[in-house]
């Protein structure tokens, strides 16, 4: 704050500093004027002293040395003059202190703004600082993760690096088993005849075996199965309660195939499932197939392909489907002799399932070849034929049995329309005969006459 130039102060400064001060507006006040408002008056002792000495001499004194004497009036207008003079030195002072206390209250004021700046300069610098030490701390921590996240990425690599060394190795297995493959000339997810004649045999023996267990302690009463069961046999037997008793395993064997003749449909290729994609896949092949005139080009190809998508987007509900559709056999073929037969029915499922599971995956085999096969049971209506049929229950030979009337369609037959290129498509081939049992030739009375 700046100091007044025509205050007191101001002009002591000035003259400090060598400047001459400014000149004030009030009257100066003369020297030793206290001395000249209050002239010493003479007393009798002086001057009964001052007449006992020389005279020249008292008087010189008194005219060069004291000041002439002057009036009352005039003291009493130079006193009045230095009252006002002081009142107004008096004012300037007080002035002068007011601008000081002004001054000084700036002063505080600018005082109390740094400290409390100050103080908040304080506080932000602990915050930089505690912020700069959580900042190392997670910086540390980010470290500490990537150092741990790159030996986790070398050993990644490592890894990566035996998994390709061993995926290269199984590719050059693969290689060499293909090769081996085409130089044996058989071509890939094709089945030969011997192969389908082999598992067919095996699906039928293990359900003979199956009869003859069920029948072992027990009788099968033909009145009392299922009506599909009775409309079944009235299609294929020469009626429901013709056949005799012998026949019992093969009436049971007949059953059976009804059962699988019904699972030979396409859209069974993909089990039985709630799941939205294996439902709508069902449904499209039984479109198909009823609309397609040639199956071959419309729905063969398309069936394993659908089935692999299917298989990629949900491996357990494909192989879900495919259990739920050997329980859905189970149980039909238990509801057509649930009354008929007396037996365990728990103990006969286990069996059961095992049949149904290897005709399934011959089925699905024999859809995904090129070749096209079809299922026939032999309709009662024809006579044996011994190229088409093969006869069971029965000792005589097969050129005597020949035009003979059927007794039961047992076991259905497997014929194909072209070979594995998918060629000739015209050209049929039985390579599974159809299991039958031929009506026995009545036997014919001796003439005595």
């Amino acid at each position: 704050m700046d100091v007044p130039p025509d205050s007191a102060r101001g002009r002591r400064q000035a003259r400090d500093n060598g400047n001459p001060p400014r000149p004030s507006t009030s009257t100066p006040v003369p020297q030793n004027s206290s001395e000249r408002s209050r002239p010493e008056r003479s007393s009798p002792e002086r001057s009964r002293k001052t007449s006992s000495q020389s005279p020249g001499i008292v008087e010189t004194f008194w005219r060069y040395v004291m000041p002439p004497r002057i009036s009352p009036h005039e003291d009493v207008q130079e006193t009045v003059r230095l009252v006002h003079q002081l009142q107004d030195g008096v004012r300037e002072t007080a002035a002068e202190n007011e601008k000081l206390k002004e001054f000084y209250r700036g002063l505080e004021q600018a005082y109390d703004e740094a400290t409390a700046k100050e103080e908040q300069a304080r506080m932000q610098i602990q915050t930089f600082l505690q912020a700069e030490k959580d900042s190392n701390a997670y910086i540390t921590s980010v470290q500490n993760e990537l150092d741990d996240l790159r030996a986790r990425t070398h050993e990644a690599q490592r890894s990566q690096q035996a998994s390709e060394a061993e995926a290269s190795n199984l590719h050059q297995q693969l290689i060499t088993f293909k090769r081996s493959t085409v130089q044996h000339g058989k071509l890939g997810n094709q089945i030969t005849d011997a192969e389908v004649r082999a598992k067919m045999d095996k699906v039928f023996y293990a359900t003979q075996d199956f009869a003859v267990s069920a029948l072992r302690g027990a009788q099968l009463d033909l009145s009392q199965l299922s009506q599909d069961a009775k409309d079944w046999l009235s299609s294929y037997s020469s009626g429901p309660d013709s056949p005799p008793k012998s026949c019992n395993p093969q009436i049971i064997i007949s059953l059976l195939s009804n059962t699988l003749v019904t699972a030979f449909a396409p859209k069974y290729y993909f089990g039985i499932s709630s799941n939205p994609a294996i439902a709508a896949a069902m449904l499209l092949a039984s479109a198909k197939s009823s609309a397609a005139t040639d199956v071959v080009a419309v729905v063969k190809p398309w069936l394993e392909p659908t089935r692999r998508l299917l298989d990629r987007l949900d491996e357990m509900a494909l192989q879900k489907a495919d259990q739920s559709f050997i329980d859905k056999a189970v149980k039909h073929f238990h509801c057509l002799l649930v009354y008929a037969l007396p037996m365990d029915w728990n103990v006969a499922q286990v069996g059961l399932r095992k049949i149904f599971a290897a005709a399934f995956e011959l089925f699905r085999l024999l859809h995904h070849s090129k070749a096209f096969f079809r299922l026939e049971v032999m309709s009662i209506d024809r006579g044996y034929q011994q190229n088409t049929m093969e006869s069971v229950n029965s000792t005589e030979e097969e050129t005597v049995l020949a035009g003979r009337p059927l007794e039961l369609s047992v076991f259905p037959a497997v014929y194909k329309f072209g070979n594995e290129l998918g060629d000739n498509q015209d050209e049929m081939t039985t390579v599974c005969k159809a299991r039958v049992v031929a009506q026995k030739k009545p036997r014919t009375l001796p003439n005595h006459n």
